[in-house]
C-alpha cells in the first residue's frame, strides 16, 4: 500500500490516540524486527520504498487498539467514526482533532 498524506495523518493520529508519543515508543510496543523506529519514521516521512504492508498496518492497529479499517476506509469521516467506536465516547472529539491536526500543520508549512 502506498503511503499517502492521508495515511500518514491516520498513523500519527493512531499513535496520539493510543498515547504513544513517538515512533521509538511505537517500535518498542510492536516488538517487530521489520518495524523498528527507523522504518516507522521512514513510513511517516513517506520515504520508505515499497510503502507499507497489510500485516504491518494490522500490527500497528492492534498496538493502538484501533480497527484495521481506521487506516483503510477512503472516507475520513468514516475513519473518525471507526476510531471513536474503538474509544470511549468522550474521546470521539480527540479522534477528529488528531486526524486534522497534522493536516493543518502541513497547510501552514506549505504557505510559509
Amino acid at each position: 500500500m502506498d503511503v499517502t498524506d492521508d495515511l500518514v495523518r491516520r498513523l500519527k493520529a493512531a499513535r496520539t490516540l493510543a498515547g504513544i508519543d513517538s515512533v521509538v515508543d511505537l517500535a518498542e510496543r510492536l516488538d517487530s524486527p521489520g518495524l523498528g523506529h527507523k522504518t516507522l519514521y521512514a513510513i511517516e516521512q513517506q520515504r520508505r520504498k515499497g510503502g507499507i504492508g497489510r500485516h504491518e498496518l494490522h500490527a500497528i492497529a492492534d498496538v493502538c487498539d484501533l480497527p484495521y479499517e481506521f487506516f483503510t476506509v477512503p472516507d475520513l469521516a468514516e475513519a473518525v467514526r471507526l476510531g471513536a467506536a474503538a474509544l470511549s465516547e468522550r474521546d470521539a472529539t480527540g479522534v477528529a482533532e488528531a486526524l486534522t491536526a497534522d493536516q493543518a500543520a502541513r497547510r501552514s508549512d506549505r504557505s510559509a
